[in-house]
């Protein structure tokens, strides 16, 4: 990508906007802004930059979550219990709702009551799971790395956005300055036309006209001031600072242009890219967690209990505060294989969905590649249009003055008519205006290029006001 560097047409044509644009309106009243500070303002004012830190803060603590999840299970359990007993011989599966009845099997019911107690110190350790807590660990992690992208993408969107605000205020107020010079042209004609019609060189119609002319200027200046009102306004919402305190530095039109970065599109290091390149690894982690959590497990399982109870071993009911005291204890170890034989078909169905997604954050991330090289081309062709009008215009800007200047005097010596003057004026107005929006394209362009190839904070450092 090609980009024209603007070397003595940008200083040129700075001169010749100073000489064209400065006016009493334009005085700054206190401190400026720069484009630095704004963006700086813009990055971590909005909610929804506060709500992303947020979700990363969430991402990065399930790493902490994730990797906990390798301790062993180490339960203790105590329980003191009254009922009857009453049991029969034979075998069920246990059920959550059906109490365990030891021994007591007789031939009939009793149901004098018992009371007894029960401790237990449970452990349960995966000592193989085939890779699992890991990819717990790396899903968790890919996640954190999204959510902080996602972050960064947000921030860079609201920092583009409050560049191009900028620019617009910057814009708005060159603008103004504009309406306040063209009205200083015309109150001044309007001086002029008041005193040669009182003394009858000039025809009264023409003080008509030159009011209405001036009205129209008037309006035109209160809609310039409206603009820049409402530009410091939205800049206010996306950076926090108020309106009033919202003021740039309007010698930059003195200065030349920057010279932009001349760089490509950087899929590395531009935040959209990161965005989806981060997406898709998170689903290829995830998609690893699936395959290891259908693994089989091999466990180690041990425990120690002691139990007691008011019914004797020949069946006999003592007192009741007999069954409390621990009076029997236990142990036992084992090294247990867990695998579901239908997990097979479960982890062939998830990992065809996994799959899917995966190919899905693929074809994002190279949509969002096109989307950015197509955008490059067009600002890129944008820039190229920009430098060469940027180099006319300064010839533009002098035959305007030049031609406003001998109408005016044209006017006075009575060789031209009204319409003659207001035509030069407007022609030098229009001139003006011109260069006021090319010079916006021309930096509006460059932020846009700048923020589609990932250098957007380097481009911004360029601006020193």
């Amino acid at each position: 990508m090609t980009v024209l560097k603007l070397k003595a047409a940008p200083i040129l044509a700075g001169i010749v906007l100073t000489i064209y644009i400065c006016s009493p309106v334009m005085a700054q009243q206190g401190a400026t802004v720069t484009l630095q500070a704004i963006i700086d303002s813009a990055a971590h004012h909005l909610p929804v930059i506060l709500e992303k830190q947020a979700l990363l803060n969430s991402a990065t603590a399930a790493i902490t979550d994730a990797s906990h999840s390798r301790l062993p299970q180490l339960k203790v359990l105590e329980e003191v219990s009254g009922a009857s007993a009453n049991s029969v011989a034979g075998a069920y599966f246990p059920m959550s709702t059906v109490p365990s009845v030891s021994g007591s099997i007789r031939d009939q019911n009793m149901f004098k009551p018992e009371i007894g107690n029960i401790g237990m110190l449970y452990s349960q350790y995966d000592l193989l799971d085939f890779g699992l807590k890991k990819a717990e660990v790396q899903n968790a992690q890919a996640f954190a790395s999204l959510s902080k992208s996602d972050l960064e993408r947000e921030q860079y969107i609201v920092k583009w956005q409050a560049g191009k605000a900028y620019f617009d205020l910057m814009e708005a107020e060159y603008q103004m300055s504009v309406e306040q010079q063209n009205l200083s042209r015309y109150q001044n004609i309007a001086t002029i036309i008041r005193a040669v019609t009182k003394s009858g060189l000039r025809p009264g119609s023409d003080s008509s006209e030159i009011n209405a002319a001036l009205s129209q200027t008037v309006i035109k200046f209160n809609l310039s001031q409206a603009k820049v009102t409402e530009l410091q306004q939205q800049l206010s919402y996306l950076t926090g600072v108020t309106p009033g305190q919202l003021i740039v530095d309007t010698t930059l039109q003195s200065q030349p242009l920057p010279v932009p970065v001349n760089q490509a599109l950087d899929t590395a290091q531009n935040p959209f890219l990161t965005f989806y390149g981060a997406q898709i690894n998170f689903f290829k982690t995830n998609h690893q967690l699936i395959d290891k959590t259908y693994q089989p497990k091999v466990e180690l399982i041990s425990g120690i209990w002691g139990r007691a109870s008011s019914i004797e071993y020949n069946d006999q009911y003592k007192s009741l505060v007999n069954g409390l005291g621990f009076q029997r204890y236990n142990y036992a170890a084992a090294v247990s294989f867990v695998y579901n034989l239908f997990d097979g078909v479960h982890r062939r169905d998830k990992l065809a969905v996994s799959q899917y997604q995966v190919e899905a954050s693929q074809a994002a991330f190279q949509q969002q590649q096109q989307d950015l090289l197509n955008e490059l081309q067009q600002e890129d062709n944008n820039i190229t249009t920009e430098d060469k009008n940027l180099r006319e215009m300064p010839v533009q800007l002098q035959a305007a003055k030049d031609a406003y200047e001998q109408k005016l005097a044209q006017y006075n010596a009575g060789v031209i008519n009204l319409l003659d003057l207001i035509n030069a004026t407007y022609i030098l107005y229009q001139a003006q205006t011109g260069y006021v929006e090319l010079l916006n394209g021309w930096y509006s362009s460059n932020l846009n290029k700048a923020a589609i190839t990932g250098g957007l904070d380097q481009f911004i450092q360029t601006i020193k006001k």
